[in-house]
């Protein structure tokens, strides 16, 4: 697993920098004989049922202690100590075909501190390396179901670049599992957006329990023409944020009257906190809007950015428009026009000179309400999923 670099990097550089753990060319290396695709459920009650450990210090083991076993008396545990640029890591080496008719991928985590967690699928080289993230609360099981549509091809600078440039399931030689958290170790500070960044140490562990590769009958995966951005319905949240923030689910009870994204943060002059949705699984090409319902306690002045793909870099061009948010707890609908969106001058440069819908990496929203001195406040805000028009 390749190392993302030391230098220092902008906070705009987050989207990718999660993805660039993809590297892993220590998966794959099963046997060259082509596997039947078949469901898998993996229960870990009589072994750790294949699972390595990669990265410094990173353990994979199974354990019986009831804290930490959702069902049954067994789990496996992924245990890693916070190395910068070091990312204990699970891993599993799948055999050439066994994942062919891959339709879900379902799984209990646990981890002891709150984290994004991020799952990536490596091709027989010389393929690509895909992944998805979520969000992980601190000491609370919770159950995960992904398919195909979900993973991305990571276009980093270190990333191998995919001859045919989508996810051939049959090609799959391994699955990777990491905590994203320790990415944060290498960010570094942008003066201009001072993003609040989280950056744990020490060691911690991972649970993993019931995991289910369930096969059926689906098309190879496209990436998909979306309902909605940032699902709240979904069983796990797909929004994330680099610190100083709760996430969490809001399914009732809240301002907007339906699932929402519920953000509790204080807004705080020179610590801005960001939430942020990857794009790249997802297209939108053609689309004008975005449509979404909003509120917030207090008044609030979001940034909110469009990134661009740029293969190969670590930082797309960036397209931004200010939200503003009246603090009275009501939902209220916005409607943004992409033509209302603005280059980033402080962003990398736009060759295209145009914001092109259908090369989209990520949306994220910077509070940057206390840019202007006042006061720090706890704040809420609540975000409906995003309808692309």
């Amino acid at each position: 697993m390749s190392r993302v670099s030391k230098r220092t990097l902008p906070v705009w550089a987050i989207p990718t920098m999660l993805t660039a753990l993809a590297a892993a060319p220590a998966i794959g290396c099963g046997s060259s004989k082509r596997a039947a695709p078949k469901d898998v459920h993996q229960t870990f009650e009589d072994s750790d049922e294949g699972w390595i450990p990669f990265g410094t210090d990173a353990q994979v083991e199974v354990t019986h202690e009831p804290t930490q076993v959702k069902d049954g008396s067994a789990a496996l545990a992924l245990r890693y100590v916070f190395h910068p640029g070091q990312y204990g890591s699970a891993i599993l080496p799948i055999e050439q075909g066994q994942l062919g008719k891959l339709n879900r991928l379902q799984f209990w985590i646990k981890a002891d501190h709150t984290t994004p967690v991020i799952v990536i699928l490596s091709e027989k080289q010389p393929g690509g390396y895909y992944s998805t993230w979520f969000w992980c609360p601190a000491d609370a099981w919770q159950h995960v179901e992904l398919q195909p549509s979900d993973f991305a091809l990571d276009e980093g600078p270190e990333d191998p670049k995919d001859p045919d440039g989508r996810l051939d399931l049959d090609q799959v030689r391994g699955i990777g599992l990491s905590d994203l958290g320790q990415a944060f170790q290498t960010l570094g500070r942008d003066v201009g957006y001072p993003l609040i960044i989280d950056r744990a140490t020490g060691s911690h562990v991972l649970n993993l329990d019931d995991v289910d590769f369930l096969m059926g009958e689906a098309s190879a995966p496209e990436r998909g023409r979306p309902k909605s951005i940032g699902n709240v319905d979904r069983s796990v949240l797909t929004w994330i944020t680099t610190g100083g923030a709760e996430l969490r689910r809001s399914l009732s009870q809240n301002p907007i009257n339906e699932p929402a994204l519920e953000v509790n943060y204080e807004q705080t002059a020179g610590r801005y906190v960001g939430i942020f949705h990857t794009l790249s699984n997802l297209d939108l090409r053609g689309i004008s809007k975005l449509s979404f319902k909003i509120a917030a306690k207090n008044d609030s002045k979001l940034m909110m950015y469009l990134e661009k793909k740029q293969p190969g870099s670590l930082l797309g061009p960036r397209y931004s428009l200010l939200v503003e948010i009246p603090g009275d707890s009501r939902a209220h609908e916005r409607q943004i026009a992409i033509a209302d969106l603005r280059a980033d001058p402080a962003g990398p440069s736009d060759i295209d000179g145009k914001l092109d819908t259908g090369a989209l990496k990520s949306i994220s929203f910077v509070d940057i309400t206390a840019s202007d001195g006042r006061p720090s406040r706890k704040n809420t805000l609540w975000l409906s999923s995003i309808s692309p028009h």
